[in-house]
């Protein structure tokens, strides 16, 4: 049996969406090869994997455990990522593997040398999201001078050396051309996020379906869309849905408490604190329906994760994005997901949302669209590809 090796400085047992995404990944590739995981690893002694073919392979940061030094090392990386990429280089050397996986963020996975380990293996450098930061649409974008320079000039040259770049979807890879004026299309496979099954028994117990609409994970301040929230008040404002409630699980930007005092809806908004990632798919799979924010952005490279986990959860999905983004292109308004446009007027997302809620209490859900791009076994057939091609 062929060995993979895959390099994720983020993994378990970080609960994190990364995290989850790179587990996802090393299980599905554990049914078809032996796997060598190589990571950071946050804590001692915890439990292993339990999946086949698969050794762990801990390798300590200069920064394990310290978030402040963690953040300063995700802009200086061109610098100081190489100091944990060359450890892992060490941990690797007596190993003997045909395929080498490198994830990010943060990127010092992708700083490991392959002339080091060996010219013999094929090397795919999957990208989550495009880097570095200065290339990403407004309101992601940030630009420090010298550092943007040396990110920029890093990324290409790691998308240069590597056989293969894996992006999450097609845009992100036109994206990436476009932006650092460098040509991967020719090597580059679109991997979309993995589709992660939930364990809990709680998902076959029968739905509790109140008329809850529900956002999960960290909503930062730049998917905070005002008009999507007025179009809520002046829905809950009518006699009809005075009982439709909006529920917010995970950290929020303080922007949303107050705008939300503001809008005058408290009390049709709920909040729960951060919970682990099978909590939030229990919790996702009660309400009436799941909600997704993107930022306002005129080009989007993203497709959020949590469009993998809507299977799951087996509830509707409404998303607030703008046209021709990779959610519209990929998905048509019918099956299971439903769209809001950042380019409609306030009293249009109000009838938006009055159908979707009409949608969500009857909804009759239909995957064939979104199995048509998740297949969690994807990244199997792009590595057998690459072998058939030498």
């Amino acid at each position: 049996m062929e060995t993979v090796v895959v390099v994720s400085k983020e993994f378990y047992p970080s609960n994190s969406t990364r995290a989850n995404q790179a587990v996802a990944l090393v299980k599905e590739l554990s049914s078809n090869y032996n796997v060598i995981v190589v990571s950071e690893g946050l804590k001692d002694g915890e439990k292993e994997l339990g999946f086949d073919n698969t050794e762990l392979v801990r390798v300590r940061s200069l920064f394990s455990g310290n978030k402040l030094l963690t953040k300063i090392n995700n802009y200086l990386y061109p610098i100081l990522g190489f100091i944990w990429a060359r450890r892992v280089n060490a941990a690797l050397l007596t190993k003997r593997f045909e395929y080498l996986i490198t994830l990010s963020s943060p990127i010092d996975s992708h700083l490991v040398s392959k002339k080091e380990l060996g010219e013999g293996c094929i090397w795919f450098a999957f990208f989550s999201d495009p880097y570095p930061y200065s290339i990403l649409p407004y309101p992601y974008k940030k630009k420090y001078i010298i550092f943007s320079f040396l990110q920029e000039r890093l990324v290409k040259s790691i998308l240069n050396k590597c056989d293969y770049a894996l992006y999450t979807n097609d845009n992100a890879i036109g994206y990436v051309e476009s932006n650092l004026d460098i040509l991967i299309k020719h090597k580059s496979h679109s991997l979309p996020h993995f589709t992660i099954g939930s364990k809990s028994k709680k998902l076959n117990e029968p739905k509790i379906v109140k008329r809850e609409l529900l956002h999960a994970g960290h909503l930062t301040k730049e998917r905070i869309s005002y008009d999507f929230f007025k179009a809520f008040s002046l829905l809950v404002a009518e006699k009809e849905f005075e009982d439709v409630v909006f529920t917010f699980v995970g950290k929020c930007d303080e922007k949303i408490y107050l705008m939300v005092k503001e809008l005058g809806i408290e009390s049709n908004v709920k909040y729960i604190r951060e919970i682990s990632y099978e909590k939030a798919i229990c919790r996702c799979s009660k309400a009436m329906g799941v909600v997704i924010i993107e930022a306002d952005m005129l080009d989007s490279p993203f497709i959020p994760s949590k469009v993998a986990d809507s299977k799951n959860i087996n509830r509707p999905v409404l998303a607030v994005i703008n046209k021709n983004n990779s959610i519209d292109k990929q998905f048509s308004e019918n099956g299971f997901l439903q769209k809001i446009y950042h380019e409609q007027t306030v009293g249009s997302m109000k009838e938006s949302i009055k159908r979707f809620v009409g949608f969500a209490e009857d909804a009759e859900l239909n995957y064939e669209c979104f199995d048509k791009y998740y297949n969690n076994s994807t990244i199997v057939k792009i590595l057998q590809n690459a072998n058939s091609k030498g």
